[in-house]
């Protein structure tokens, strides 16, 4: 071989290694002749036990999710550090690794907003500038980025949805073209979203008794006498007071039916803002115990209107003599999600938590005066006859007239 034939073999191969080198291509990236039915990331399918980090940016914020150590847990930053639900990261993960293109679209930047699939801070600047709908779910893009021990193995930018099932625009963060492509991805739109809010849920048909201490000093008890009735009884009325209505003593017991929260913080009972704290006490007829810490959180002002914002709480659960391995279990579930955190319950639940006797009982209205003559005509009995009173005579110097018929009997002449 000559030496100038070598040297250009030599050139055409350092350039390509430079072009290689310098698109980042490995090889896996599709082309738009290959494309149909290749995986949009490539080989980063085989790598998805490693990857121990998400980041996940939309137009409104970021969330971080980290595994745990032993890969058996991950965890939301944003929500400081509280369990994130397994199954939607595990979906996230398979669902961006396993999405197939189906046709190659545009590969010009100023075209991408077309499909959703711009740059993520480009669409913040646009929604600053309110220029992008935020309330269209189809508005703005989500970005998506893997990583495995400090190392970024993808960034994906997921768009608009397409007209097919399961189909979106996509594009992969360094490489130019974006792409119709098809799989399920679900990726909630903030920290919220991955992780699973409830906390108990046990229905008023389970519970026997819900007993609120306040603050004070007042107790507020609701019972029902077995597991077959539907009748509430509120306990320790007052003298002279009904309840409010038939039905009230069953209020109580809806607080912890489908019991989720709305945010959350580290702390316990030491840690709720404010003193008006009360503990609710629910019993279940199966051996369940669930104490609930509540204290209203400070009102919000807004302009010359008030509102409370919601209503803080502690959770803990404990289990009866009574109790089978499947109660157990759930007070333990319980406790995992709740124990070490304060949680921000929606008021509604909160008000029937620390529902106080003034909320379920009033005072017998006092009878109308025509209410009581009638009682008093019924208690004399029905056959009994109401007598006048004689009147009594008064002498005041005035002689008596005589009567009609005393008139009727003189005729007149005087004899």
């Amino acid at each position: 071989m000559k030496t100038s034939t070598f040297i250009i073999i030599l050139v055409l191969v350092i350039v390509t290694a430079l072009g290689v080198f310098m698109t980042g291509d490995d090889g896996a990236r599709p082309t738009s002749e290959s494309a149909a039915g290749a995986l949009l990331l490539g080989d980063v399918e085989a790598r998805v036990n490693d990857v121990d980090t998400l980041v996940v940016r939309n137009v409104d914020g970021d969330v971080t999710l980290t595994r745990s150590d032993d890969g058996a847990r991950w965890h939301v930053a944003e929500l400081h550090g509280y369990e994130a639900d397994f199954e939607a990261v595990k979906a996230a993960i398979l669902g961006a690794t396993t999405m197939k293109i189906l046709e190659e679209k545009t590969s010009r930047s100023d075209r991408f907003e077309r499909l959703g699939v711009q740059d993520i801070d480009l669409a913040r600047t646009a929604k600053a500038l309110r220029t992008l709908d935020a309330q269209t779910p189809d508005a703005g893009p989500i970005e998506l980025t893997l990583s495995a021990e400090g190392d970024t193995l993808a960034t994906l930018v997921v768009g608009n949805r397409g007209a097919g099932r399961d189909e979106r625009y996509a594009r992969v963060v360094g490489q130019d073209p974006s792409w119709l492509v098809k799989g399920p991805l679900s990726l909630p739109p903030d920290a919220k979203g991955w992780v699973d809010t409830a906390l108990a849920n046990v229905p008023a048909t389970r519970l026997s008794s819900v007993t609120t201490v306040h603050a004070d000093g007042e107790i507020v008890e609701t019972s029902r006498a077995d597991a077959d009735t539907t009748d509430w009884t509120v306990e320790n009325v007052p003298e002279g007071y009904e309840l409010v209505y038939a039905g009230v003593g069953r209020t109580p017991a809806s607080g912890v039916t489908s019991l989720a929260f709305d945010d959350l913080r580290p702390g316990g009972v030491d840690d709720l803002t404010t003193s008006d704290r009360a503990t609710t006490t629910y019993r279940t007829f199966d051996g369940l115990v669930l104490s609930i810490t509540t204290a209203p959180l400070p009102e919000a002002t807004d302009g010359a209107s008030a509102a409370t914002s919601g209503i803080e709480a502690v959770i803990e659960a404990s289990t009866g003599d009574e109790a089978e391995q499947g109660v157990i279990e759930e007070a333990a579930a319980i406790n995992a999600a709740a124990s070490g955190w304060v949680f921000t319950l929606p008021t509604w639940k909160g008000d029937a938590m620390r529902k106080r006797l003034a909320d379920m009982a009033t005072p017998v209205p006092e009878p109308e005066p025509a209410e009581v003559l009638e009682a008093e005509h019924e208690a004399s009995g029905p056959d009994s006859e109401t007598v006048p009173a004689p009147v009594e005579s008064v002498d005041d110097g005035t002689p008596d007239l005589p009567s009609e018929d005393a008139a009727s009997d003189d005729d007149g002449d005087g004899r």
